[in-house]
């Protein structure tokens, strides 16, 4: 979701909307992240990196992890740890902490060569309201019925 919102220092916008079985859902401007949709997505970056492999002989990196053995289960569990502070455990939700505001910037061997691929997999699948696109999109286009809140941060992990 795209929106022209202007930043409020400590404060967030949600948007509120109801599904057609009368279900409440909030989308903030900080991600909220899925497991599933994460693991998902890394799995299909080091498929893609396994298949560039065979076609160009094996690489260190892939023998690496292969030994290493860091699926994306491996690597979500690694990014909740309080110490690394990549995602954020709230209630029934898990958020993407935003890059200031984690315990640690650089990760650590051996999911330091991975970074750049958790960084684009954590904002690619997060769910959150994103700002507005200035370039000419010509994509499909969707009404929503639904409310902006304007309220208070409770935690550290507003995204940009």
């Amino acid at each position: 979701m795209h929106l022209p919102l202007p930043e409020e220092q400590g404060y967030t916008w949600s948007w509120f909307e109801q599904d057609e079985d009368q279900n409440w859902s909030e989308i903030s401007m900080i991600g909220e992240i899925k497991r599933e949709v994460f693991v998902k997505h890394i799995h299909q970056i080091q498929s893609r990196s396994q298949t560039l492999g065979n076609t160009n002989q094996s690489s260190p990196l892939q023998n690496q992890d292969k030994e290493q053995n860091l699926s994306g289960e491996i690597i979500w569990e690694h990014l909740l740890k309080r110490e690394v502070g990549w995602l954020t455990a709230e209630k029934d939700r898990v958020l993407v902490t935003s890059y200031d505001k984690r315990s640690q910037r650089k990760l650590e061997e051996p999911y330091q060569r991975w970074q750049k691929h958790i960084e684009t997999a954590l904002d690619v699948c997060a769910v959150k309201i994103r700002p507005v696109q200035m370039e000419a999109v010509f994509a499909k286009q969707e009404l929503r019925e639904g409310w902006l809140k304007l309220k208070k941060t409770e935690h550290q992990t507003n995204s940009s």
